[in-house]
């Protein structure tokens, strides 16, 4: 990237590129672009052949891509940047979604809590009705 022959604006440097993929793309256009949710972006995308999209926001971990409703994966591009590739030419609906891991795993540990403490007081609430505490003998 520090190499004058590089050109952002017509190249890109992908992290983990397949070799099966193509290296070489002609320019699509943007049509529509969607980004009043912080945790969505919706592009609306017109390409003449395969093509590949460097999206500028800042690639994070958390992000997922969709491409006319199906997942793809994201490369990390320019070393900051998120980028998809877009199989096949016409015009395609892309979806950026941000889905907190860590978010997730507070949910499912706090409803793994309601569980086991609602579990816990249902059997204590039995075992008190079927095993009664002794009373003491009246004198």
């Amino acid at each position: 990237m520090h190499d004058n022959t590089f050109h952002p604006d017509t190249q890109a440097v992908v992290e983990n590129w397949p070799e099966s993929y193509p290296t070489s793309f002609r320019n699509g256009e943007v049509l529509k672009e969607d980004y009043s949710d912080p945790d969505r972006v919706i592009l609306q995308v017109k390409t003449k052949e395969n093509g590949f999209l460097v999206l500028a926001d800042t690639w994070y971990p958390g992000w997922e891509a969709y491409i006319d409703g199906q997942r793809t994966e994201i490369f990390v591009t320019n070393g900051v940047q998120r980028g998809i590739y877009i199989e096949g030419a016409g015009t395609h609906e892309v979806e950026f979604r941000f889905v907190s891991k860590s978010f997730l795993a507070g949910v499912a540990t706090s409803l793994a809590t309601l569980l086991l403490f609602a579990g816990l007081t249902i059997y204590l609430s039995r075992r008190d009705k079927t095993h009664p505490t002794p009373q003491p003998a009246e004198k």
